[in-house]
């Protein structure tokens, strides 16, 4: 299989992927804002130890080398699933469908909290504080 085709889902499909990882990786990070209604604040965050800052990107690759890249930043409050914001930029170098473009985040479709927080570590935040930041995985649905 020297040319295998890949389709715009699975571009869709390797967005999120790289969303769930990037919430493994550190990558991404969640703020929860108490003041406004328990809404949560997501980022794909430049790390630069000891530095965390909003405008990173995450990238994900399949076997055959060929990249997708993403940027973003939103926010989505749980239990509210239309009660999101946020998007970003993503292209890939895929020669059947490459190209780039936009994305929004249109539906929260789970958030799963997980226990951890950033709070006492050497991390300095340009974000929010470190001690509102929250692990988990957010699914989001996105149109492009």
């Amino acid at each position: 299989m020297t040319n295998p085709k890949i389709t715009r889902r699975q571009i869709i499909k390797g967005a999120a992927a790289v969303g769930a990882l990037g919430a493994l990786g550190v990558p991404s990070t969640a703020f929860a804002d108490k003041g406004n209604g328990g809404r949560i604040r997501w980022d794909l965050v430049e790390l630069t130890p000891p530095d965390i800052r909003a405008g990173g990107e995450d990238t994900a690759s399949s076997e055959g080398e060929t990249m997708l890249n993403l940027t973003g930043s939103g926010t989505f409050r749980p239990g509210h699933s239309r009660d999101v914001t946020g998007g970003g930029t993503w292209d890939s170098d895929n020669p059947v469908v490459g190209g780039s473009g936009t994305y929004r985040v249109t539906e929260l479709v789970s958030w799963v909290r997980a226990p951890g927080t950033l709070a006492g570590t050497p991390l300095r935040d340009h974000i929010g504080r470190l001690e509102d930041t929250r692990a988990g995985l957010a699914v989001l649905h996105i149109q492009y």
